[in-house]
């Protein structure tokens, strides 16, 4: 599994992560070139050459520091301190949260980038980004039941998506 993991990614080494966004609470990282493409609601919309879609425990650290990570999602916008308490009409879904705060600030709404420098894989299909200015997108499978836990694929080809989950790689 992890020289798969090595070969599907390599092709990501010197390409910039530039981009953020989620669908509910996938996460969905852009990668490389930027391209506009259609957009399913009309218009258009930009991305990266490659999309990284991660549905299990990540984060981005720098240093010895969390930056942002998937559990910012579930706090109100602005949320800093563990002894406050989240109000109890908060609705992550609806409502502005930290995690969109915190990756319109490091992302700068798509004008910065961090270039992928190497790339570690680990048990279970994990996987370390070590980006520029010392910057870390790690990816931690968190369950042991046989769903995804990231895919990885170029936008543009519909056919081949890499996807790990615990019952191994699938394409």
């Amino acid at each position: 599994m992890r020289l798969k993991i090595e070969s599907a990614t390599e092709c990501l080494i010197g390409k910039g992560l530039w981009g953020f966004s989620r669908a509910a609470n996938l996460a969905v990282f852009q990668i490389g070139n930027r391209q506009t493409l259609p957009s399913q609601k009309g218009g258009t919309r930009v991305v990266g050459e490659f999309a990284l879609h991660v549905d299990c425990a990540w984060n981005i650290t720098r240093e010895d520091r969390v930056v942002m990570a998937r559990r910012d999602l579930y706090y109100p916008a602005g949320h800093e301190d563990p002894r406050q308490s989240i109000p109890e009409e908060f609705d992550w879904e609806r409502d502005p949260n930290r995690l969109d705060e915190l990756s319109r600030a490091l992302f700068q709404d798509g004008a910065r980038e961090y270039r992928v420098k190497r790339i570690g894989v680990g048990a279970a299909g994990s996987l370390s980004m070590e980006l520029s200015d010392g910057y870390r997108l790690e990816v931690l499978p968190d369950n042991s039941s046989s769903y995804e836990f990231w895919r990885l694929f170029k936008h543009g080809d519909r056919e081949r998506h890499f996807v790990v989950t615990n019952r191994g790689i699938e394409t």
